[in-house]
């Protein structure tokens, strides 16, 4: 970047203009994926325009990025330090600016604070939710090719078909970014596909909770579900009665069941909000913002 100064002063009007619980998440999903074992199919896109040192293997060099990540401060004290290269460096400010602002899929969480709308995203998937799962937080996802589909698909959306897919933490920063895969499903019992459940309580399954970034506000552990729409298309399968509707060629497991949603097509479902479960007390806790 060449002029270090307005990049800083881009992430100073970002921080303030931005509820702090959204940039947490977002640097949590990041930071957690970086953390990860997996890190080479988890941390996808890789901030390789910042870091595009390569270790003797050919591979990005993750424990220079690693090193970077433990430099970032916690979110409440960014906007009075973004300014101070002794506390942020020139590289750290490049990946908080890559992470918030020039990200290549243009991810943004944007948060689900009223109660009303609150009940309303809830409501979506058609099943009432118990107390004991009704999510933390809940932020709106937004991405490029969200945008892109949603465009492609306006007035043709019924709006009808949600489901939930859950997914270890680890993988949320790529599953938002890029999407939902079908290649990448582990589960085809019912067919190939990407699969999802209007039951909230099925996919916690899925979710198991995790350590979150050690500076997150959002919590010590975490774990997250995602709420998708799908187009009503022939190639999402669902209960139906209609006979080729609940039917997937080479499914061992017969029809697809009540409660269950296979898409068989990624330009056929959207990621709109994420639902994330904190457990244990933060060190980091953060005044609630005033409406």
């Amino acid at each position: 970047m060449d002029d270090i100064g307005c990049l800083r002063d881009d992430l100073a009007l970002e921080l303030l203009r931005r509820d702090p619980r959204e940039i947490d998440a977002q640097l949590s999903l990041f930071i957690v994926a970086a953390n990860s074992l997996r890190h080479y199919s988890s941390l996808r896109p890789f901030p390789s325009s910042i870091m595009s040192i390569k270790n003797s293997s050919g591979d990005y060099d993750i424990y220079s990025l690693r090193q970077l990540i433990d430099q970032i401060p916690v979110v409440k004290s960014l906007p009075n330090v973004i300014h101070n290269s002794e506390i942020i460096s020139d590289d750290v400010a490049c990946l908080l600016h890559w992470i918030l602002l020039e990200h290549p899929t243009g991810l943004k969480l944007s948060i689900v604070d009223e109660e009303e709308e609150i009940n309303k995203v809830l409501r979506l998937a058609g099943h009432e939710i118990v107390e004991s799962l009704r999510p933390t937080h809940i932020f709106k996802v937004f991405t490029n090719k969200s945008a892109r589909l949603e465009s492609q698909y306006n007035g043709k959306l019924n709006g009808d078909i949600y489901g939930y897919h859950g997914s270890k933490l680890q993988n949320f920063y790529s599953i938002l970014s890029n999407g939902l895969q079908q290649h990448r499903n582990e589960v085809s019992l019912f067919g190939q596909g990407i699969y999802l459940s209007t039951d909230l309580n099925v996919v916690q399954y899925f979710s198991g909770s995790s350590t979150n970034w050690n500076k997150s506000i959002l919590g010590a552990q975490s774990n997250c579900v995602l709420l998708c729409e799908c187009y009503d298309h022939p190639d999402v399968k669902m209960s139906s009665s209609d006979p080729s509707r609940g039917f997937i060629e080479g499914s061992e497991g017969g029809r697809v069941p009540d409660k269950y949603i296979v898409v068989r097509s990624n330009d056929l479902i959207i990621n709109k909000y994420l639902f994330v479960y904190s457990r244990g007390n933060s060190k980091f806790q953060i005044t609630r913002p005033n409406k």
